[in-house]
């Protein structure tokens, strides 16, 4: 059985990516796809359909985000997607792999934003660009464990992770504070790690600034374990920071490759099996030979 491929990325996690596919009955980018590309497996997950009540408050809906992720407390993968439909109030759906579609109460307001989740610490992560009044933006996550969403803290003297100015880009990272006196973070910092964010547990760090005239349309989106940072720019290339050495290479060019577009998502292959984890109707792209 062939297997399509086309859609949008909505996250990879432990081997996993999740697919999004335009939904033209409802006018969203619904995620519609599991799989492990390293085995072969997929399944196809329940489109999204109006409720009842739903229904009842009209048919204008538009997706707003979307994420996958994993709750380390639960063993549980789940896939995230937020949508309106009239007035302020967002309605937020989440699928548990192995489950089905439910309906969580959130009082999520005013939440406009397009992209993926980012998955980090037992979260997703979306920056928030509110429109209501004056331009704010924020970042706002949501626990996969007790499925609540909390605000996280922008940098006292930046807008984002990735900060643009002129000829430049500063790269900032959210990290965990070290006790006094120890660079070693103890079992209770790992068990912060899980948690929600504690104001006087982590803190924004500015790590180092990209210079150059592209600089303003890099996009970072993954560190290597060399502690490189990768980086999007114009949807085509991707490059290759060092900061020790503040180095800026091209690793790919998708011109080259005969692409207009590509998508970028940090993916670790694994070889965890969708049937185990409880879907009955997994099939698999691969092809006998």
């Amino acid at each position: 059985m062939e297997y399509d491929h086309k859609g949008v990325v909505v996250g990879s996690c432990n081997g996993l990516v999740c697919v999004g596919e335009s939904n033209k009955d409802v006018n969203l980018v619904d995620p519609v796809k599991l799989c492990n590309p390293l085995t072969g497996e997929y399944v196809s997950l329940p489109r999204f359909k109006l409720t009842q009540k739903l229904a009842s408050d009209g048919n204008n809906c538009r997706n707003l985000a979307s994420g996958f992720g994993y709750c380390h407390s639960t063993k549980e993968y789940k896939v995230v997607r937020i949508f309106s439909q009239k007035g302020d109030l967002r309605h937020v759906q989440v699928y548990t792999v192995g489950g089905q579609w439910r309906c969580i109460r959130s009082k999520l307001r005013y939440f406009n934003c397009a992209s993926s989740g980012i998955y980090a610490n037992g979260s997703l992560h979306w920056l928030d660009q509110n429109y209501s009044e004056m331009p704010e933006l924020k970042i706002v996550a949501f626990d996969l464990e007790h499925e609540k969403f909390y605000p996280v803290p922008m940098p006292t003297d930046a807008t984002c992770y990735s900060v643009v100015q002129n000829n430049f880009t500063d790269i900032w990272e959210y990290k965990l504070k070290r006790k006094k006196n120890s660079n070693a973070i103890t079992s209770s910092d790992m068990k912060k790690r899980n948690q929600k964010y504690h104001k006087n547990s982590w803190h924004w760090i500015k790590e180092f600034s990209i210079e150059g005239e592209a600089a303003a349309k890099l996009k970072p989106f993954a560190n290597t374990r060399n502690n490189e940072v990768l980086l999007w720019y114009k949807s085509v290339f991707i490059y290759c920071y060092d900061p020790k050495t503040s180095t800026l290479n091209r690793l790919w060019d998708a011109k080259g490759m005969g692409c207009s577009h590509i998508e970028v998502t940090p993916h670790i292959p694994s070889i965890v099996s969708l049937e185990d984890l409880g879907e009955t109707n997994v099939k698999s792209y691969r092809t006998a030979t």
